[in-house]
């Protein structure tokens, strides 16, 4: 008679990751159909939305990119640390370089580790080293952040089952601030949502190599992330402890706190000092709660409800914490709560935000998300598994997913851009409080100009520009941002920002009023002066389109903007104007008296770019601490239909260089400015209006016209 065969038992590992998905009646025979395809199919459904993300975010950042769009410096920093890190200068900035007093002796310092720690960017060296461009860190910002949604598919097929891997994936591909912070600039904290949930993963499957080696490549993409990875072994702790199974796991535990502990005291104790004479520079935006680390933890132990009314404060238009956490957690319906121990790892980071005193940190529009938006998604996952396990869904498991989607969506078209990103009308700075911050991208007739101007610059050249040229001209060894220079300080630190020695070229862009209110704001009027009429500098005009002014040290003439005369030219201007402007500047105070003499109108050809030249004369009788700005309007007269405006610009009177809060009694001053005709003008006789606009008080004079121009048939 044949032996049986005895059954094999197999026994489950003791691991810190043996947890298998909880029995729930999911699985019962009704559903099994369902899930099982989902389970086998759900992956590849997930990756054509993932790919479909891919495209559409990349060829976004690729237009924000190609039309000028992106309106801060951080993308222009971030390339040029990779870009000279590539060719020998590790993790230089001259962005951010500055002179600071180390150890008693002025140093010009730029390497980035005196403000953070982007370790991150030394792997992604080799593909940068084909593609040397700011597309490349654009486009693996957005490969990185759609294929975030692979491990947490996996976690939830694991945790619960494929159905609601699919539905996680897709909300979080929809979730309102994964749209913003990869639209924003770029910031290599954007990986850390692809490492962080991979790590969580491989926890959950009892990889202790892989968990490792993903948290610390999270916690290489900024130094922050240290915190995180510490919490994760707080975590493993916790968790461990409830199953009273911690004494054969502890690598699970010292590991990850240990790495956070180690990484934190290497970037913000020894590093950032290294190169910063502050120190870790971003404490400062902790000065209500403490000012330091330490002052934080003393101030939330001994002084809990101011912590909470600081932390939960609203503060219109842009501070406004408790809308801030309900546009988190709404869009996953609020499961991450159910799941508290998943939610602590990231607990001290969003406290952090919330504690400081820089509104972007608590705003899901800027790039601070990136460490929060994982944990999230795996505390939602991990609360969906805690509800399943008591309330038993059975068949109606779909319904529960179903409303998570549609959750998700209806946020995402209320607060996100991902619905909105070929909707032309869309206000996006009403989304984002912030003027012209996360504008998707806004295409005219002049980034062809733009284009032209940068690439007269040569690739070898030191230059400074303004915010918009910035990532098109970074990669090279030394760029400087104009706003520094006009602020004359940094703006966190607010130590004195000084003027770099050498800077070839100047390109300014007239267009970018923000950036010239900073120069108002800094109420010291002789700076562009200082650089631009410095004889030892002795800077000229190389190239002047439209509102995009080039210069370069040595050229020695700007005649091309403006002269002062000694006399008044020998030829009267063709529309003599005399008229007189009364501006009041100061309560029992005489009102200044400012002139205009007469214009000049010339269409002339740069390069491929046909433009029409406006000079005008100035005379001013008492001058005194204001600033005039020149609004010019080209019209076109409709017969029965009243004027057409076809363009306008506002121009600051010699460019800022020679404001007229400097000009000197009686003084004659003959201003030029340019406009590009707009495309496909039409022949004819055109009008040309001018109003008076002073700057510090914000207010105008009506508008009057100054004279016409003829575009001749062919």
């Amino acid at each position: 008679m044949a032996k049986k065969k005895k059954k094999k038992r197999t026994r489950s590992k003791s691991g810190i990751g043996s947890h298998r998905p909880s029995s729930t009646s999911e699985e019962k025979p009704h559903s099994d159909g369902i899930i099982a395809f989902l389970n086998r199919f759900g992956l590849y459904i997930l990756c054509v939305f993932v790919i479909a993300y891919i495209i559409v975010y990349g060829y976004t950042c690729f237009r924000k990119y190609e039309t000028f769009s992106y309106y801060d410096f951080d993308l222009a920093i971030y390339n040029q640390v990779t870009w000279n890190t590539l060719h020998g200068d590790f993790m230089y900035s001259s962005i951010r370089e500055n002179v600071y007093n180390m150890d008693g002796v002025n140093k010009r310092v730029g390497i980035y580790f005196k403000d953070h720690a982007p370790v991150i960017l030394l792997f992604f060296l080799p593909i940068y080293a084909v593609f040397q461009t700011p597309l490349t860190l654009l486009m693996l910002q957005t490969i990185f952040l759609a294929a975030a949604a692979i491990p947490l598919f996996l976690l939830a097929r694991r945790e619960l089952h494929g159905g609601w891997g699919l539905v996680f994936g897709l909300v979080y591909l929809i979730y309102p601030a994964v749209g913003y912070i990869n639209l924003f600039e770029f910031h290599p904290l954007c990986f850390a949502p692809f490492f962080l949930l991979f790590a969580f993963y491989f926890y959950r499957i009892d990889r202790f190599r892989p968990f490792i080696i993903f948290l610390a490549l999270a916690m290489f993409c900024k130094e922050e992330v240290a915190i995180t990875v510490f919490m994760f072994g707080i975590y493993v702790l916790i968790d461990r402890a409830r199953k009273k199974d911690i004494s054969a796991n502890k690598r699970w535990i010292i590991t990850p706190a240990v790495m956070g502990i180690f990484w934190a005291l290497l970037t913000y104790k020894i590093l950032a000092p290294m190169f910063n004479e502050k120190g870790y520079i971003y404490t400062d935006l902790f000065k209500e709660m403490g000012g330091s680390f330490g002052g934080i933890v003393k101030k939330t132990l001994t002084d809990p409800v101011y912590t909470l009314k600081h932390i939960f404060k609203i503060q219109k238009p842009m501070l406004n914490r408790p809308l801030y956490l309900l546009k988190l957690f709404l869009p996953i319906g609020f499961l991450s709560l159910l799941s508290p121990l998943t939610l602590l790892i990231t607990l001290p980071q969003l406290f952090l935000y919330l504690a400081s005193s820089k509104a972007a940190t608590s705003t899901i529009y800027f790039q601070y998300t990136g460490a929060v938006i994982p944990v999230l998604f795996i505390s939602a996952v991990m609360g969906v598994r805690f509800l399943s396990s008591r309330i038993r869904p059975g068949k109606y498991w779909p319904a529960g997913a179903a409303a998570v989607l549609i959750l998700g969506t209806v946020t995402s078209i209320v607060w996100g851009p991902q619905f909105r990103l070929f909707d032309k009308d869309w206000d996006y700075t009403g989304a984002n409080t912030l003027w012209a911050y996360n504008r998707i991208y806004s295409s005219d007739s002049r980034d062809d100009m733009r284009q032209h101007m940068a690439d007269l610059i040569p690739p070898d050249a030191s230059v400074v520009t303004s915010f918009r040229f910035l990532d098109k001209l970074s990669s090279r060894r030394h760029i400087y941002s104009l706003h520094y220079i006009f602020l004359g300080r940094e703006m966190i630190t607010q130590i004195k920002y000084a003027t770099p020695e050498k800077m070839e070229y100047a390109l300014l862009d007239y267009s970018e009023p923000w950036l010239f209110q900073q120069l108002q704001a800094n109420k010291n009027t002789r700076i562009m002066q200082e650089i631009f009429l410095d004889p030892e500098r002795k800077y000229g005009v190389e190239k002047v389109i439209d509102g995009f002014v080039l210069l370069k040290e040595g050229e020695e003439d700007l005649s091309p903007l403006f002269e002062v005369l000694d006399n008044p030219p020998e030829e009267p201007p063709k529309t003599v104007l005399r008229k007189p402007f009364q501006v009041p500047w100061k309560k029992d105070t005489p009102p200044l008296e400012l002139a205009l003499m007469g214009t000049d109108n010339e269409i002339i050809k740069t390069d491929e770019f046909e433009q029409l030249q406006i000079t005008s004369y100035w005379q001013c009788d008492e001058p005194g601490p204001l600033t005039i700005y020149l609004g010019i309007e080209l019209m076109a007269d409709r017969p029965g239909r009243g004027p057409l405006i076809l363009t306008r610009r506002s121009y600051p009177l010699c460019y800022e260089i020679h404001p007229t809060k400097l000009w000197e009694k009686n003084e004659l001053v003959k201003s030029k400015h340019y406009i590009a005709l707009p495309p496909r003008i039409e022949p004819g006789k055109y009008k040309i209006r001018f109003q008076v606009q002073i700057k510090e008080m914000g207010a105008a004079f009506p508008p009057f016209d100054a004279g016409e121009f003829t575009i001749p048939s062919e």
